[in-house]
């Protein structure tokens, strides 16, 4: 009986390691009309994005320090969707636009409590908004 407890209890140790959120993960809250009608709030990490129940593995690639956003420059960090696939989010909506998304680029827009995220389906790593393959901007808040 003994056993069967032990075995139990690791079983529920596995299974709540599993679920821990990756180191540097932070939840942001939907803060435009395209975040709250498509992903909802979010839950993002260096190599994950959770939004409206899906999960897409990401890894960082660059940092870069004037990126070209819709909405002005900054700092920013890009991240490659290891394995691009079509997403359908809140409402039916898909994450990517004609394709899969290939490349999110997040910045701080406005301190800490903001945050911006642009969306690319195209072959080659952004460098601003104007790139090919820009897909969408979603803005979000803690």
């Amino acid at each position: 009986m003994h056993s069967v407890r032990f075995s139990i209890l690791a079983l529920a140790a596995c299974a709540s390691l599993a679920q821990a959120k990756p180191a540097g993960e932070e939840h942001w809250r939907a803060g435009s009309t395209t975040a709250t009608a498509i992903t909802g709030d979010i839950r993002l990490s260096p190599t994950r994005l959770v939004a409206a129940g899906q999960t897409l593995r990401l890894s960082v690639v660059a940092d870069l320090p004037a990126y070209r956003s819709i909405i002005g420059t900054f700092p920013a960090r890009v991240l490659k969707v290891v394995n691009p696939r079509r997403v359908v989010m809140r409402n039916g909506n898909e994450f990517g636009c004609n394709a899969p998304a290939r490349w999110i680029v997040v910045y701080r827009k406005g301190g800490q409590d903001s945050l911006g995220m642009d969306v690319f389906d195209g072959p080659d790593l952004p460098k601003s908004s104007d790139d090919r393959g820009f897909c969408a901007s979603y803005f979000y808040y803690r």
